[in-house]
């Protein structure tokens, strides 16, 4: 398994698919109001999803990716509250051990910057109690001692209905497809650059309309 800090992060995110968009608020807040009952609500600084919609489970599991990308490897106590808020009883083990892992395969550089986001998603199939997502991702990663990385993944999520949230009862990742990197102006992509420009940044929430 790839270890989620290298699959997953964003430093900007749209998401939108099959008719379901995604709206974010950026920083730390949660996502802007709308006429409909807001999607997300942060639990110990845990992004967790409330709308039992099929919009609502999609900006759950947009949700639970970043987070889960931007702590896994670098904020593991976080992690493990990410994993007790969103994640089924049964999926939490198989999810913590599988992380560890791949760590200890492949540990993130000291001092490694994440952004995570969710660049698009869709939901599969939807049932009452049940929803199945699919989600495209990109990683955006950095230190002193590596250049500016990019990766991306595809995530499908099963989730299920309880206690008043969607929390994930199973999650696997595979290669997706990759665009181009960005133009390159003036030394924009070395890791200078982007400590100086990304300064203070958060990646989004995501929400529903």
């Amino acid at each position: 398994m790839r270890p989620l800090w290298i699959l997953g992060s964003l430093v900007a995110a749209l998401a939108a698919a099959a008719g379901f968009a995604l709206a974010f608020a950026v920083g730390e807040a949660t996502v802007h109001a709308t006429a409909d009952p807001d999607p997300i609500q942060l639990e110990q600084g845990i992004p967790v999803g409330v709308l039992h919609t099929p919009a609502g489970a999609l900006a759950a599991g947009a949700n639970y990716m970043a987070a889960e990308r931007r702590t896994s490897a670098t904020v593991p106590a976080e992690f493990r509250r990410l994993l007790a808020l969103a994640w089924a009883p049964s999926a939490r083990t198989v999810e913590l051990a599988a992380e560890q892992q791949a760590v200890l395969q492949t540990p993130p550089p000291q001092g490694v910057h994440v952004l995570t986001g969710v660049a698009a998603g869709k939901v599969e199939r939807y049932r009452s109690d049940t929803a199945q997502l699919e989600l495209w991702s990109e990683a955006v990663y950095w230190s002193a001692a590596i250049p500016p990385t990019q990766t991306w993944a595809l995530d499908v999520l099963w989730l299920r209905w309880s206690d008043g949230r969607w929390q994930v009862s199973a999650h696997t990742a595979a290669d997706a497809p990759v665009p181009g990197w960005a133009t390159v102006y003036h030394g924009n992509d070395t890791s200078r650059a982007f400590d100086t420009g990304l300064q203070g940044m958060t990646a989004p929430f995501y929400g529903a309309r």
